[in-house]
């Protein structure tokens, strides 16, 4: 689908849920976008900048700036290498000015500590506890 296409459709479900009585939604009226591969994705984000980028767990997260219902999402794994358990080397995306417009909330020391906590599991099993890691992680 064609992200024309997607805006088509979103207008038939306005239109759709306008037409009928009013309810409460749970979530809001985020829409996340999922994507499975990288260059499909850095596509998204190069036409919908201005964005900011946040990575939260194993994702990449994208917010659109100027539509901040709009996120766009992919598993940090298609993006990133995983150097140890839980954290990863991110190369560039984009171009050095690419990316300087856009807004970050990663940090690399906000990374590395986030990173150095043990989990809830490992704190209840004890300092020994080893978590589990994909033996064949995909790198790019």
């Amino acid at each position: 689908m064609k992200s024309h296409e997607l805006a088509q459709e979103l207008h038939k479900q306005a239109d759709y849920l306008l037409s009928h009585p009013e309810f409460p939604i749970p979530g809001g009226a985020n829409k996340y976008i999922c994507f499975w591969s990288k260059e499909p994705f850095l596509l998204a984000v190069r036409a919908l900048e201005p964005c900011t980028k946040e990575y939260k767990g194993d994702d990449l997260d994208i917010t659109i700036t100027n539509c901040p219902s709009i996120k766009l999402s992919i598993p940090r794994n298609k993006v990133c290498k995983l150097v140890s358990p839980a954290i990863y080397d991110c190369e560039p995306l984009l171009s050095p000015q690419e990316d300087e417009s856009i807004g970050s909330v990663y940090s690399p020391d906000t990374e590395a500590e986030n990173n150095a906590k043990p989990s809830l599991v490992e704190r209840q099993a004890g300092a020994d506890m080893v978590p589990a890691i994909d033996p064949n992680p995909e790198v790019l």
